[in-house]
């Protein structure tokens, strides 16, 4: 047997003659310390860098940008439905505020409360936004009718005619798109 040593013990892993790290230096499932993919300093077992100690304007200025990134998220929901385009707007500064306070907390380890929510309610409405916006632009000439003709409506009758023109106008628009596919 190869495998055995002449005391039986088992040969170590690697074998001899083989440029393996030994054993004790080495831990399965992990990359090794120099890979670009290992823990970074300070993470799980490592020393690393101490936490950064913020100062009170800068603990201050952290906790305004994570509320501010709730508030313009939640701000940015409401506004994709009402006046998609400011929707948008707060959306995206939603998403910018909360992405600059999580990167601010990272130095110190502290928490952000309220910048994953905004991110995320951010998200949420600038995807919503977009596809408010595309659709009113894809179906500019319809929206633009019904809203002149809703103008001249002084009656529930001539309303309810204007809502009816609309939904013909989008069904023969979507059946000649679909036709057409």
């Amino acid at each position: 047997m190869s495998d055995e040593r002449a005391g039986g013990d088992p040969a170590p892993i690697p074998s001899e003659g083989t440029s393996a790290p030994p054993d004790a230096n080495r831990v399965f499932g992990q990359a090794p310390p120099s890979h670009p993919f290992s823990a970074p300093a300070g993470g799980p077992g490592g020393d690393g860098p101490p936490p950064v100690k913020l100062s009170e304007a800068d603990d201050r200025k952290l906790r305004i940008r994570a509320r501010l990134a709730v508030i313009f998220g939640a701000g940015a929901l409401i506004f994709a439905v009402l006046a998609f385009p400011l929707g948008l707007i707060l959306g995206v500064a939603a998403i910018v505020l909360g992405a600059l306070a999580r990167r601010s907390a990272r130095p110190a380890r502290v928490r952000a409360p309220g910048a994953v929510p905004g991110i995320v309610l951010g998200i949420v409405a600038t995807v919503f936004a977009s596809f408010v916006a595309v659709t009113a632009a894809v179906f500019w000439d319809e929206v633009s009718e019904y809203y002149t003709c809703m103008e001249g409506a002084n009656t529930r009758t001539s309303q309810e005619g204007c809502q009816e023109t609309m939904r013909k106008r989008l069904t023969e628009r979507l059946e000649a798109d679909g036709s057409a596919g």
